[in-house]
């Protein structure tokens, strides 16, 4: 009697584990669906913030460009077909 009382007992403990288990793991499931959405999230958003950091660098250093040296503002000005004062146009066709 005491030998099935004991491995009553002792499936019983297992099969309240297993509940418990499964009960604790459908609650952390949904909690690890959304740190994992939010770590996406957050490598995206970080991906922009780069990005966007590299273009204001690049912007800041137009900035000095047109700011220290003529020859880059004269370039620029060529590449887009800008004529400076006192200059004579000639069209061929």
């Amino acid at each position: 009697m005491q030998k099935t009382a004991k491995t009553f007992f002792y499936i019983f403990g297992i099969t309240v584990g297993g509940v418990l288990l499964f009960i604790g793991l459908s609650r952390f499931f949904p909690e690890y669906q959304r740190w994992s959405e939010r770590c996406e999230t957050r490598s995206k958003l970080q991906a922009d913030v780069d990005a966007t950091r590299q273009k204001i660098a690049e912007i800041n250093r137009n900035i000095e460009r047109f700011q220290d040296s003529p020859y880059f503002v004269e370039r620029l000005a060529r590449e887009n077909q800008r004529v400076a004062k006192n200059e004579v146009i000639f069209i061929l066709e």
